[in-house]
């Protein structure tokens, strides 16, 4: 114990087990209210969120960086108004709780559809409130509040479609890929999961796979005989069928 320090004894993963904890709970309780109150809550706790990292950005942004960052020809007062952690904190609160609280109505009013009109409907809307409450669109305002809406929601949508396309790149991964992956795991050279992911030596093939095959899927050859070696040992047990929770890959 001598060499512990004074820390030793904190138990320093308590804080994020807390908030995940209160999260879950809070989860929980929403799920039986109304609707709105689901809402209210996304709105509140993303406008909170929204405008802590404002105020915080407000303090840290060099004021040379938000000169260029505004509009062209801004007034020298509007500039040191947005300048202001308060004004940074109140827009991104705003932008966080419209955002959120639109993308949650819609899929309620939708009935749990999630798609790009979701994106693209709360996107508009996060885009007008912007520009009403930050005030800086030139002429009229309503035309600068419309403006800004489609600005944002072709900006949502773009972002939606992106992740959209990532997850199923990552749930592609996860279905046909298992063995793949524990097999690599298992001699030792997981960092070839991505060559045979390219490749499309999917789970299905591993029975299939040979060293010209691998070696087309970049695979040096020291790798290429210890997986090979390793599918004979059980290529009784490999089929394409095989239980995922299976342990035909276990060395």
């Amino acid at each position: 114990m001598g060499g512990a320090g004074p820390l030793a004894a904190l138990d320093l993963g308590a804080p994020q087990r807390f908030a995940t904890d209160l999260q879950q709970k809070l989860q929980a309780w929403t799920a039986k209210q109304p609707p709105y109150v689901d809402v209210l809550v996304a709105a509140a706790l993303a406008g909170g969120q929204g405008g802590g990292l404002g105020y915080v950005m407000g303090l840290t942004i060099n004021p040379e960086t938000m000169s260029m960052m505004a509009p062209p020809g801004i007034e020298p007062s509007q500039l040191a108004k947005m300048q202001s952690p308060m004004f940074m904190a109140r827009n991104f609160a705003v932008i966080g709780a419209v955002q959120a609280g639109l993308l949650l109505s819609i899929k309620h009013a939708r009935n749990g559809v999630e798609d790009w009109k979701n994106a693209a409907g709360a996107g508009f809307g996060t885009g007008v409130a912007y520009s009403l409450v930050a005030g800086t669109a030139k002429g009229s305002p309503l035309s600068g509040a419309v403006s800004s809406g489609f600005v944002f929601a072709a900006f949502q949508t773009v972002i939606h479609q992106v992740t959209k396309s990532w997850g199923a790149k990552n749930k592609d991964a996860e279905t046909h890929y298992v063995k793949a992956k524990h097999l690599l795991t298992t001699v030792g050279f997981p960092k070839y999961e991505k060559n045979l992911q390219k490749a499309q030596l999917t789970d299905s093939t591993i029975m299939l796979w040979n060293d010209r095959a691998l070696e087309q899927a970049g695979i040096p050859p020291g790798p290429r005989l210890l997986i090979l070696h390793h599918i004979d040992n059980f290529r009784g047990a490999l089929k394409p069928g095989y239980p995922v929770g299976g342990s035909a890959l276990s060395g």
